[in-house]
């Protein structure tokens, strides 16, 4: 034993000892008999053998569990979206800046132009329709 801590035969600590706890006792078991012949298991080699099959057990359906849960799926949904959108809003931000500049890296000035005065179109046509709804 060493001064660190002990831990009981439920798995708990205690300050200054240090000895193995039963569940590793148990698995320290069951690798030795799984090294034997199965036929010639003692029936502590077999239990230990079980409670380690269990402990694995026991850690694939924790795991499963936490893959299949609601508020996990999507969380993991929910962050592969904001990766693709971010990763969309970076590809449509360089398309933009690219038609918006020459090869060079000037301000195009005339296909600004342009995108403005549709701007500027749109919102007039959309004002005129709105008066005339009005005046009907």
């Amino acid at each position: 034993m060493t001064e660190s801590t002990a831990v009981t035969s439920a798995g708990a600590t205690v300050a200054g000892l240090s000895t193995p706890s039963v569940a590793d006792e148990r698995a320290r078991l069951a690798a030795e008999a799984a090294a034997k012949d199965p036929a010639k298991l003692s029936v502590a080699e077999l239990e230990a053998q079980i409670t380690a099959a269990r402990r694995r057990l026991a850690g694939t359906v924790d795991e499963i569990a936490d893959r299949v849960n609601p508020k996990n799926v999507a969380a993991r949904t929910s962050e592969k979206a904001k990766e693709r959108a971010t990763a969309a809003a970076g590809d449509a931000k360089v398309k933009v800046s690219a038609f918006f500049h020459t090869p060079s890296g000037e301000l195009d000035t005339t296909k600004v132009g342009a995108v403005g005065g549709a701007v500027v179109l749109v919102i007039l046509i959309k004002i005129i329709a709105r008066v005339r709804t009005r005046r009907h």
